[in-house]
């Protein structure tokens, strides 16, 4: 009886830790992106003024960002009331592939524009002011950007912080 007592303890814990071991993760690879590529993005624009903003694409229902053949990451964003459209794009100033953008890279003080709905053909200029941008992914087809309080200000006092990540595919034109 001791022994068939002992077998199935045995097989008991062989099963615990079976089981605990198959829940487990290595987390690191999450905060570096793992060399792989999530099409999931968390953006998220708070503006001095008030308002918040999220990432979203109203043409297509994607939520992504575009790497633009001039070398421009920009996307779709929209207030939280859902009642008015905006346009983010980071100007990186030169030409650049998806290839580029290894994982580890950060972008650096670089600049954007943001613009409302009905005011596209008037960019506001935000220069580069804190925070950072990295790259935490690339799977060589896209790559996610991690925003970390990346803030930029206009002249006027008027700043932008972002946060959250944004996966970039090349632009597609529809």
């Amino acid at each position: 009886m001791k022994k068939l007592y002992s077998t199935i303890m045995l097989l008991a814990m062989m099963v615990a830790a079976l089981s605990l071991t198959a829940c487990g993760g290595d987390d690191e690879d999450d905060d570096i992106g793992g060399g792989g590529s999530s099409s999931s993005s968390t953006l998220k624009m708070v503006s001095s003024k008030g308002e918040e903003y999220y990432l979203l694409d109203r043409y297509n229902e994607q939520h992504y960002g575009n790497l633009s053949p001039r070398g421009h990451i920009w996307c779709f964003m929209e207030n939280e009331k859902g009642n008015s459209a905006g346009y983010f794009r980071i100007k990186l100033g030169s030409v650049k592939t998806i290839a580029d953008f290894s994982v580890g890279l950060d972008l650096g003080e670089v600049d954007m524009n943001f613009a409302t709905q009905g005011d596209y053909n008037h960019y506001n200029e935000f220069d580069y002011a804190s925070g950072s941008i990295k790259v935490i992914a690339n799977d060589g087809k896209s790559f996610t950007l991690r925003f970390d309080n990346y803030v930029a200000e206009r002249s006027s006092g008027w700043t932008m912080t972002v946060n959250g990540t944004l996966y970039v595919e090349d632009e597609k034109y529809y």
